[in-house]
């Protein structure tokens, strides 16, 4: 978070927003290695099939939110979803937001899966450097091979830079469609 939040009022709207699937602290922390940090929690909801998603007030301006599922399908929609609630509160502005997923193997928590959030700008980016160097570059190539063998008043050499500008105008509108509808969310393993 970028700024102090008051714990009270977090606490109620979060409260709010979870309703019927609310859970005690003490609910929470059963079953989970947060038993030392049940003190810390201002939120904590279950949903089907059995997941269970915890808001934990680290400082004045830090929140953690722990989830806990049987497969990485279901964390992963829920990571998404935890967050937006999060986001959706008023007074609530997030500066960086990164997530780990853990497993515990004979005690101890290993991390597999290590998340980050990433903006519909920075996804549209990311796409249209893809889509270009797949596509705009064979356009590119094919129109300058065009304008090196025909002269620019022949049709062919017309005809291959009007296909080059169509090409950049559908890797254009191509990004901006798969940053819409792209996961927010960049998974990788964990070093």
């Amino acid at each position: 978070m970028k700024s102090s939040i008051d714990r009270t009022s977090i606490t109620r709207k979060l409260s709010s927003l979870l309703d019927k699937a609310s859970l005690t602290p003490a609910q929470a922390i059963e079953g989970t290695n947060l038993t030392d940090y049940a003190n810390l929690i201002i939120g904590a909801a279950k949903f089907p099939p059995g997941i269970k998603v915890i808001y934990l007030y680290i400082a004045d301006n830090e929140i953690q939110i722990s989830i806990y599922g049987k497969s990485l399908a279901q964390i992963k929609i829920h990571c998404d979803s935890s967050l937006k609630r999060l986001k959706n509160i008023n007074g609530i502005k997030t500066s960086s937001i990164s997530a780990s997923i853990l497993i515990t193997h004979e005690g101890t928590d290993i991390d597999i899966l290590s998340g980050k959030e990433t903006s519909c700008f920075q996804l549209f980016l990311i796409t249209l450097s893809d889509r270009w160097a797949s596509k705009g570059v064979a356009a590119a190539v094919n129109a300058g091979g065009a304008a090196i063998i025909f002269k620019s008043t022949e049709n062919p050499a017309l005809s291959a830079f009007i296909g080059l500008a169509a090409t950049i105008v559908g890797i254009v509108f191509e990004a901006i469609h798969t940053a819409w509808r792209a996961e927010s969310w960049s998974w990788s393993e964990s070093k």
